[in-house]
């Protein structure tokens, strides 16, 4: 019998899981610290459940789910991302509840993908919700408990990227010309884009491949193209960030995979890395329960950063000095949305 964890997991033994034990305790603290309430939900859902609200043709549906029937013929898949969940969960006792609704969870994600540095198939995450509220101050205060949070743990090398992906009202019309201009540059895309783009061509701006980016550097932006609504919302954005002295970067290539992720998408970049990669990222979301009949829609923000476990060594308790930009590769996530914070 083979004693290694399965491809793609790690076991936490001693001193690593007091590192991670660390990291979900000082999460926890910042959630507190903002209002946050803890909630938990099952490790695996109906796979209705994400395939409905994050989009068949998303990586997340299309590539990465573990997803079987069981005895009972049931479609069921292993949790691949936090809001799903969570806003299920709410939906389905609402009237119980607090408006807004603001929670965090602290739990372990699944994605089918192949296994690299900072990337596993098993990892742990951290987010924040709020659900019912779509007041650009919601987006503000996630992103704020992003730097909070990052900022605890010692970082400060990462600069914020913010963007508008739009809502239904603008980006329909926004997608056409998208569209269009894809197919005129069709030759300069590769691989997978070249012949599949019309079903989100969106994610062609999100592409890492340099041809890919080539043409996405041309391409109309989201920007130029929201309807006032958005408009309005994403200065509000931008202007509640300056008030709590945080500079994000335009970045109009920025846009999240999960077809719910509407207006506000941001994401915190270390520069420095060998990557690049997102130490957190997210999106306001609009949704509503897949089996109902009504699917009564539900704005919300929400954020998320997850760890592959032995390379989040970025502090331990007691201990908020940064080791370096490299050490937080493995920080990544999805998310959006007060407290004291840290000095910048």
């Amino acid at each position: 019998m083979e004693l290694a964890p399965p491809r793609g997991t790690l076991d936490l033994l001693p001193p690593e899981g007091s590192r991670m034990r660390a990291l979900y305790d000082r999460a926890a603290e910042v959630a507190r610290r903002y209002g946050y309430r803890y909630v938990e939900t099952p490790g695996f859902e109906a796979t209705e459940l994400f395939s409905a609200t994050s989009g068949q043709t998303s990586d997340v549906v299309s590539k990465e789910m573990y997803s079987f029937v069981d005895r009972g013929d049931r479609a069921v898949t292993l949790r691949p991302e936090g809001t799903a969940p969570v806003m299920r969960a709410y939906l389905h006792r609402r009237q119980q509840l607090p408006t807004p609704f603001k929670t965090y969870y602290l739990t372990r994600m699944y994605r089918y993908a192949r296994p690299q540095s900072g990337r596993l198939r098993e990892h742990r995450q951290f987010g924040v919700e709020v659900f019912d509220v779509a007041d650009p101050t919601a987006d503000v205060e996630v992103m704020v408990v992003g730097d909070v949070f990052l900022r605890l743990l010692g970082l400060s090398r990462y600069e914020i990227r913010l963007n508008s992906i739009g809502d239904g009202t603008c980006r329909p019309a926004y997608r056409e010309l998208l569209l269009a201009f894809l197919e005129a540059n069709r030759d300069r895309l590769r691989d997978e884009h070249r012949d599949r783009f019309a079903d989100n061509p969106l994610r062609v701006l999100d592409c890492k491949d340099q041809a890919c980016r080539a043409v996405a550097a041309d391409a109309p932006t989201m920007l130029d193209h929201l309807c006032d609504a958005c408009r309005e919302h994403f200065e509000a954005v931008t202007a509640g960030l300056a008030e709590e002295g945080l500079a994000p970067v335009i970045t109009p290539t920025l846009v999240r995979g999960l077809d719910y992720y509407t207006r506000t998408a941001f994401e915190f970049v270390s520069p420095g890395s060998r990557s690049s990669r997102a130490l957190c990222s997210g999106a306001v979301g609009t949704t509503g329960s897949p089996r109902s009949s009504e699917a009564r829609p539900c704005r919300g923000s929400a954020s998320g950063w997850g760890s592959s476990g032995s390379r989040s060594r970025s502090g331990t308790r007691g201990s908020t000095r940064p080791r370096s930009p490299g050490s937080t590769r493995s920080w990544w996530g999805s998310a959006q949305g007060g407290g004291t914070r840290p000095g910048r």
